[in-house]
């Protein structure tokens, strides 16, 4: 079951404030640790955009489950549709509103300032001064199969190859072809340095080749087992892909900075990472 959390802090339908990125708060029934809750928006009836839900911590014995989503800062006079749906391995449970149907938000201008000059960038430190959206590009899973180097004078290296994987989402679906792979550099602290090179043949026929950088923490003691050859746990991995293809179909990928959050089943060396493309809404130049 998936419900509106309460309190929440924008109404369900109602009114929020230009310029500040409003929060969705919900319950998933029960808890498990494969829930999955995406918020899906649009903006004056245009595309649909997607944002993943931060879990909590379970509470007990009630066994539910919040999640917290974060949607970019909107622009005063738009009109935001928003709804919810809880999935679990891939498979939809349930959804809110229950019907289906978009919850409605109305932005507002902010107040008014006190002061009328606008403050230096010395006067608001740390103050965010670009609006962002968040576009997943699709959900990728992939198979790996550890080839070993060893101690080298830069780490410890293994290469994890390709044995089958595929994407799926709103702009990208394919296959990855199993010649690519990670070659990947594990350093005494537990950090492993991520550098993929690997190819999606897309549904369509298309090649598409992704470059990535990251980070995967295993901890100390995932590294002296990893050296040892033992792959357990869940350690989360972030992505810095980037594309780039010749095919005139896929054109729009290449301009793109990406970054992909998800985690490696060590036992089974699968990746699970989504995929998401930043857009800038806003900058303070007013272009």
């Amino acid at each position: 079951m998936l419900r509106f959390g309460t309190p929440m802090s924008v109404e369900r339908n109602g009114a929020i404030v230009a310029d500040s990125p409003p929060t969705i708060e919900l319950i998933a029934r029960p808890s498990h640790a494969t829930n999955v809750v995406d918020v899906f928006y649009r903006i004056d009836g245009g595309p649909v955009h997607a944002v993943h839900a931060a879990p909590g911590e379970p509470a007990e014995p009630t066994g539910s489950q919040p999640f917290q989503a974060r949607l970019p800062a909107f622009a005063s006079g738009q009109r935001v549709e928003y709804r919810a749906e809880l999935k679990r391995a891939g498979r939809l449970l349930d959804q809110a509103p229950a019907d289906g149907t978009w919850m409605t938000l109305t932005v507002e201008p902010p107040p008014p300032r006190a002061d009328p000059s606008p403050p230096s960038a010395s006067d608001t430190p740390g103050v965010p001064r670009f609006g962002y959206e968040l576009e997943l590009l699709g959900a990728l899973t992939v198979r790996l199969r550890p080839e070993v180097l060893g101690q080298t004078p830069d780490g410890y290296r293994i290469n994890f190859f390709v044995e089958q994987g595929e994407i799926r989402g709103p702009r990208l679906n394919g296959t990855l072809r199993p010649e690519g792979g990670d070659w990947m550099t594990v350093r005494p602290d537990g950090v492993g340095v991520v550098n993929i090179r690997v190819t999606y043949e897309m549904d369509d026929g298309g090649l598409v080749l992704e470059q990535s950088g990251g980070i995967i923490y295993v901890g100390q003691e995932g590294y002296e087992q990893v050296v040892r050859g033992v792959f357990v746990g869940t350690p989360h991995i972030y992505l810095t892909p980037s594309y780039i293809t010749a095919d005139p179909r896929w054109a729009w990928i290449n301009p793109l900075q990406c970054f992909g959050l998800g985690h490696v089943v060590m036992e089974e060396l699968r990746l699970e990472c989504d995929i998401y493309a930043p857009h800038v809404t806003s900058d303070p130049s007013g272009d």
